[in-house]
Order: C-alpha cells, then structure tokens, then sequence
C-alpha cells in the first residue's frame, strides 16, 4: 500500500507541475527566463520521479509538461 501512496503523490506532484506551467504559459503568453529555469527544473524532477515510479496518470503529466522527457 506504500508503493502505491508514493505513486499518487508522485502523480498529484506531476500535476501541480503541469498546472502551474500552463497556467504560467497561459497567463503570460510569452517564454521568459525565469519561465524556462522553472521547466528545466520540473522537467528534471519529473525525468527522476519517471525512473523510480510508472503510472499511466503520471506518464500522461509528465509528457505534457516535459515532452522530449516522455
């Protein structure tokens, strides 16, 4: 039951990080610095949390915040 706790905060993490860049993307409608460091960073969270956890919902986020890392 542990495993599968993990996995949901992993995916509700995921979702969190796709919903603040899309609501940034959004909202700002134009690519600025801090913007791209706050994807990289994201995208390099979710390219460590893909490596440990596998979730169809996770997968999904994760590929909609960070395509090249899905």
């Amino acid at each position: 039951m542990e495993h599968f706790s993990r996995v949901y905060l992993a995916e509700l993490k995921a979702e969190e990080y796709f919903t603040t860049l899309a609501l940034h993307f959004t909202v700002s409608g134009a690519a600025k610095a801090e913007f791209s460091e706050l994807t990289e960073r994201y995208a390099h969270d979710m390219e460590q949390t893909l490596l440990e956890y596998h979730s169809y919902r996770l997968s999904l986020y994760a590929f909609f915040g960070h395509c090249p890392a899905a």
